[in-house]
């Protein structure tokens, strides 16, 4: 009877050592697993998000940098400048009115595009309907290209008549939207908004 006690109170002892390391785990291991590991988690967010601030603050300071001295860049000295009633649009239609005429051509039509707002810098544009010879046309890129203020042609759609004479070019349908660009000086004074020092 005694020795089927001690048995007993053996088997019963063996099963509680399993229970007894599933209550150290949930009461001493787990706790600081868990602590350690939301530590590591925090870090590495904490890690990103300042990489990620002082990316912001250097490509701002770098923005700002750019912002100041354009007005100073040869770049800027191809801008049309804004003005008011829209001084930089107008201009711009009339250079390309003019370099037109320089190659013996009239606009059929000529349409503004709307002006597209880029920071301190603006899109303009306009769509020319015109007739002209392949050698006008020559002629008329070749100015386009070297115009001391920066244009382009973004869109050139070239229509040839279904007959055409033999001792002589024919005239061509041509239709094409150009573009250039506007600025605005930034105003004396101007402030940008400050980014907090990081560490």
């Amino acid at each position: 009877m005694l020795a089927r006690n001690i048995r007993t109170r053996r088997m019963i002892a063996l099963g509680m050592i399993p229970l007894v390391g599933a209550f150290i785990w949930a009461a001493l291991v787990w706790p600081v697993w868990y602590t350690w590991d939301s530590q590591q988690e925090w870090r590495t967010t904490s890690a990103r998000s300042l990489a990620r601030s002082r990316a912001i603050a250097a490509s701002e300071a770098m923005t700002r940098d750019q912002v100041k001295s354009l007005p100073q860049s040869p770049l800027a000295a191809k801008f049309y400048v804004a003005g008011t009633n829209g001084a930089g649009a107008n201009a711009f239609q009339a250079d390309v009115r003019g370099m037109l005429g320089s190659v013996g051509a009239v606009a059929q039509t000529a349409t503004p595009i709307a002006t597209n707002k880029l920071g301190a810098i603006s899109r303009l544009g306009l769509r020319v309907t015109t007739s002209m010879t392949i050698d006008q046309l020559k002629n008329f890129l070749a100015r386009v290209d070297s115009h001391s203020r920066y244009m382009r042609i973004d869109q050139l759609d070239i229509t040839a008549p279904s007959v055409q004479p033999r001792d002589q070019n024919p005239m061509l349908t041509v239709s094409m939207e150009l573009a250039a660009f506007e600025s605005e000086r930034a105003p004396s004074g101007a402030t940008f908004p400050k980014v907090a020092q990081l560490g």
